[in-house]
């Protein structure tokens, strides 16, 4: 019994969910956007093989029950069904098929996949400064607080009380034994001082993260205004950057594609035929 559809469906299925899991869009700039360009180049290969051999579109039902998982999957079907059609249209007039037109064609489906996945994202777009730039700032403010970052908030109360008094004193014994009298009035006090400069300053805290918040919030009341328009020319922006890899992306995809036929055609999965076309000569 012939199983190369159901075959192709399954691939295309297990394609699309890799794809959804390592959607390149959504999953940022580590190991997961190489899988998710991986899966993208291996799905855009077998939709073309289903639009060289005609597979009927509801084998593309199962792409549909991944929605169920992530709505960006509903990108993932719209994908494989236009660019199916489009594959399927490419060859109609062609007598031997040629890859990269039909790669070229499958592509089509391929913006509105990029267009589903930055929408469905978009409301997680914000601004943030980089952890590099946001630990240079945070090493800029540590004179400010005067202390080790490493402290917590205790031991650099306990640490500025000492130098207070150590500098107020100049070694005079008299003079120590009242301070250290007033260490709890003054440490209260100093604490008073350093929780209104610093948001989010504690006992139990430790100042380098004290200091790292305490900066988030002053950038995030600087650029809140400014989130909205941040988040059209961020979508923009990736919209943009997905749509030029495009070409690249297609041109894979066509290697990939005419490798899978040859092994497809191999094991039979895809069966080739070469079919006598008439021709009409005139003469004279």
């Amino acid at each position: 019994m012939d199983y190369g559809k159901e075959i192709l469906a399954g691939l295309l299925f297990v394609a699309g969910f890799f794809l959804m899991t390592f959607n390149p869009v959504a999953v940022g700039f580590n190991l997961g956007i190489i899988l998710g360009f991986i899966a993208l180049v291996f799905f855009g290969a077998l939709i073309q093989i289903a639009g060289l051999v005609n597979l009927k579109s509801y084998y593309l039902a199962p792409l549909v029950a991944l929605g169920l998982f992530d709505i960006r999957a509903a990108g993932i079907f719209l994908f494989a069904f236009f660019g199916k059609a489009n594959a399927k249209t490419a060859t109609t007039n062609m007598i031997i098929p040629k890859m990269r037109a039909v790669s070229k064609a499958a592509y089509a489906g391929y913006l509105i996949f990029i267009l589903v996945s930055v929408g469905a994202i978009y409301s997680q777009i914000e601004f943030k400064i980089p952890d590099t730039v946001a630990g240079f700032a945070v090493e800029l403010l540590v004179p400010a607080i005067g202390c080790d970052p490493s402290y917590t908030g205790q031991e650099c109360l306990d640490a500025l009380v000492s130098e207070t008094i150590d500098g107020q004193c100049r070694g005079n014994n008299a003079c120590i034994t009242l301070l250290n009298d007033q260490r709890p009035q003054l440490e209260e006090s100093l604490f008073t001082q350093l929780s209104s400069q610093f948001i989010g300053f504690s006992r139990t805290k430790v100042i380098r993260d004290v200091l790292t918040d305490a900066l988030n919030v002053q950038i995030e009341s600087l650029i809140q205004p400014y989130q909205g328009t941040f988040k059209v020319l961020m979508a923009f922006v990736m919209f943009s950057v997905f749509q030029f890899l495009a070409g690249p992306l297609s041109s894979m995809s066509g290697i990939v594609a005419s490798l899978l036929l040859r092994m497809f055609i191999m094991l039979k999965v895809v069966k080739k035929k070469t079919v006598k076309v008439e021709q009409i000569k005139f003469s004279i």
